[in-house]
């Protein structure tokens, strides 16, 4: 998306290197990414982060929004920019490439 919620939210929903796919116009490797577990020194998508997040999502479906809100009462969708994956909680990352992921496979070309 290339409106200005559309960006953050999903790069707060997904890591930014996954929702950056949403902006290709060929969906095919963003659609294998999030179906896949994917752990390279650019991009770490897995099972126990599609967890975290259908968690989240389902959390943030049940926080009632107030009548004014309507008809966007889908809860907070605000509260979903301050998401952050627990999985990648010890991940050091410098300039969006996993730190740990490069020292154990420094010749993966990065983007």
């Amino acid at each position: 998306p290339r409106n200005k919620q559309g960006v953050p939210l999903l790069s707060a929903l997904f890591t930014p290197q996954i929702a950056a796919g949403f902006t290709e116009t060929n969906p095919s490797e963003l659609l294998k990414d999030l179906n896949t577990n994917v752990e390279n020194p650019c991009k770490i998508w897995n099972d126990k982060m599609r967890k975290e997040l259908l968690t989240h999502t389902k959390e943030q479906l049940e926080i009632p929004a107030g009548i004014e809100d309507l008809p966007y009462a889908i809860g907070d969708l605000s509260l979903a920019e301050k998401f952050k994956f627990k999985a990648l909680e010890n991940e050091l990352v410098i300039g969006r490439i996993y730190v740990r992921l490069y020292n154990i496979n420094p010749t993966f070309p990065l983007k």
